[in-house]
């Protein structure tokens, strides 16, 4: 009669709220989701001027930052790609707010638009960075490839804010437009094409 023999290995694991320490500091949270490389999709919303109340630029797909997660020093990223079209006669004017729950993170207040715009890229970018489940800082910018198609100023637009956002509960983030002012003929129009997030 043969004889079976088993070996037993055991192998220890670290756990996973095991402390990791960079850079002097220790971080001892466990890292909950969201999961994953990238959240990336197309909102393809068009917000034309005719509509003059404030809407959300990513439609009804948002990005959750889960409760838990944005924990001190792990820095959230997101962009937003845009194109905006003005007729060649036109005075409108444009708000653009980040939102992260019910705070806004920054803003450009009501801004006259270039005229004569076709398709001009526009990309919203921001960084926000937690000092505790409760502090967080922010800053954020817009790209303008083509060019300055909403002239950007120290007194229109806010890209640098302090917050006091509560994290232990799952906050939203949006991005919205609001047209205003004057267009003689033809339609002002600004299209989300593309939302991107980085995994944090």
């Amino acid at each position: 009669m043969k004889k079976l023999i088993i070996f037993l290995i055991v192998v220890k694991l670290l756990p996973v709220h095991a402390g990791i320490t960079a850079h002097g500091q220790t971080i001892t949270q466990r890292l909950l989701t969201p999961t994953g490389s990238v959240v990336s999709f197309g909102p393809n919303v068009t917000l034309a001027n005719n509509t003059g109340t404030e809407t959300s630029l990513l439609g009804a797909v948002k990005d959750t930052i889960q409760a838990n997660t944005l924990v001190p020093y792990r820095p959230y990223r997101f962009e937003l790609n845009c194109i905006l079209t003005t007729p060649a006669l036109s005075l409108p004017n444009l708000t653009l707010r980040i939102k992260m729950g019910a705070n806004t993170i920054a803003m450009v207040n009501a801004t006259t638009v270039s005229a004569g715009q076709t398709n001009a890229g526009v990309r919203i970018r921001g960084t926000v960075l937690a000092t505790s489940l409760t502090t967080q800082v922010a800053l954020t910018e817009i790209i303008q490839p083509n060019g300055n198609v909403i002239p950007l100023t120290n007194t229109n637009a806010i890209f640098y804010t302090t917050l006091t956002t509560d994290m232990t509960v799952p906050q939203a983030l949006d991005i919205t437009a609001q047209w205003g002012g004057l267009i003689v003929l033809g339609t002002a129009s600004i299209k989300s094409v593309s939302f991107y997030r980085a995994d944090f």
